[in-house]
Formats: structure tokens, C-alpha cells, sequence
């Protein structure tokens, strides 16, 4: 009986102490992996700041563009509502064709504006 209770013990010992550098390794593991993933963090955090000072004279550039292009479509209007009024005392037909003009330019900065707008979300999300 003494001899069984020997080997019990000596087996339960050996369990726990298996059991206890079964935790080490884990815990081992899981800090070496938080490690990893700080390194990552701070990497992208990195990345991002780099892709964010990159992108501030594009999106700059774009503005200036826009700005531009937007005074061309204000003048185009102003052309278009003066000729428009010019036209408009003579028939009814010259004022609607210069106001589907006029309707047509601010479409076009419309879109163009969506597009570039979407341009610049798609360059920052990449």
C-alpha cells in the first residue's frame, strides 16, 4: 500500500510540474505575441503618419484644381445667364436653350466635383 501511494504521488508531482511548464511556454507565448503586436501597431502607426504627410499636397494640389475649375464653371455661368438675358427678349426658345446650358455646366461641375471627391476617398483609403 505504501508503494502505491508512492507512485501516486511521484505521478501527481510529475503532473504538476508538466502542468506548471505548460503555463511558462503559454504565457511565454502570449507575451512574445503582444510583443509582436505592439511592434505592429507602432508600424502602421508609422505608416499612416508617412501616408498622411504624403497626402497633404495632393489633396492641396486638388483643392487648387478644384478652385480653378470651379471659377471656369462660375464664369461659364455668368456668360451663359448674360448672353441667356440677351437672348430672352428676342424668343422663348433662345431662353430655353441657354438655360439647359446653364443647367448642364452646374451638372458638370456637380459630377466633376463627386468624382474627384471619390478619387481623393479611394487614394486615402489605399
Amino acid at each position: 500500500m505504501c508503494e502505491t501511494g508512492y507512485v501516486l504521488n511521484q505521478s501527481l508531482s510529475i503532473l504538476a510540474i508538466s502542468g506548471a511548464i505548460a503555463v511558462l511556454l503559454i504565457a511565454a507565448f502570449v507575451v512574445k505575441l503582444l510583443s509582436d503586436l505592439s511592434k505592429l501597431v507602432k508600424s502602421l502607426d508609422e505608416t499612416v503618419e508617412v501616408l498622411k504627410d504624403e497626402a497633404k499636397p495632393i489633396l492641396n494640389e486638388i483643392n487648387s484644381a478644384m478652385s480653378g475649375v470651379s471659377a471656369i464653371v462660375n464664369g461659364f455661368d455668368k456668360n451663359v445667364n448674360g448672353v441667356s438675358k440677351f437672348f430672352g427678349g428676342f424668343t422663348a426658345a433662345g431662353l430655353l436653350a441657354f438655360s439647359k446650358a446653364r443647367l448642364l455646366s452646374k451638372g458638370a461641375l456637380r459630377k466633376t466635383l463627386i468624382w474627384l471627391i471619390s478619387l481623393v476617398k479611394l487614394i486615402i483609403k489605399k
